[in-house]
């Protein structure tokens, strides 16, 4: 694997696999050490590209080692673009998931597995990525869910995103913005 350099502090010149984890990295260890390397690698890629859309170049998440157990760990991550739209709940402002075809698509989060909404596009700006057990969120009538939710900065600049482990049993849910009704959709968790 090629060595990256920057400003961003740079990882000792170690041999080094998709994870950042030596060869030499205890097996207790390498959980810990990959955390720290998807950490850089985030970093990094926010200071090559500058919230802009990247090649993907420095994707490593969700890769394991055969012993560690279970393919999933890591986390997806999904770009959120807000833009004009039409879902069930009219014509408007829409979240639009990379990936993901339409206005507001049906997302599918698998219990025990992490996702990341990245909001660092500026049409998120005042459209905050929220979950809820009732449609439409708080603007339906239910209230922000929160289990295994994480947020980080402002929609719309960068850096920012809602992060979701979802939990074992976790409900159907569904993603709304907290500021604006109609925006969103369903989250299915089977």
């Amino acid at each position: 694997m090629a060595t990256l350099t920057g400003h961003i502090p740079n990882q000792p010149v170690t041999p080094r696999d998709a994870n950042g984890i030596s060869r030499i990295t205890p097996k207790a260890d390498r959980a810990t050490v990959k955390a720290a390397w998807a950490t850089w690698v985030q970093n990094k890629k926010l200071h090559l590209y500058f919230g802009h859309a990247d090649p993907g170049k420095f994707d490593h998440a969700g890769l394991t080692y055969a012993d560690e157990g279970g393919g999933g760990g890591g986390t997806t991550t999904y770009t959120v673009t807000v833009a004009n739209g039409t879902n069930q709940y009219g014509t408007g402002n829409k979240y639009y998931i990379q990936g993901l075809s339409g206005a507001s698509p049906t997302l599918t989060l698998n219990e025990g597995q992490t996702y990341r909404f990245d909001q660092s596009d500026n049409s998120n700006s005042n459209h905050p990525f929220r979950f809820s057990t009732t449609p439409n969120g708080t603007h339906g009538g239910g209230s922000e869910y929160t289990t295994g939710v994480t947020t980080n900065g402002n929609p719309g600049t960068s850096g920012a995103y809602t992060e979701i482990t979802v939990a074992n049993g976790a409900p159907t849910l569904y993603y709304y913005c907290a500021f604006h009704s109609g925006m969103g959709g369903q989250a299915n968790t089977p």
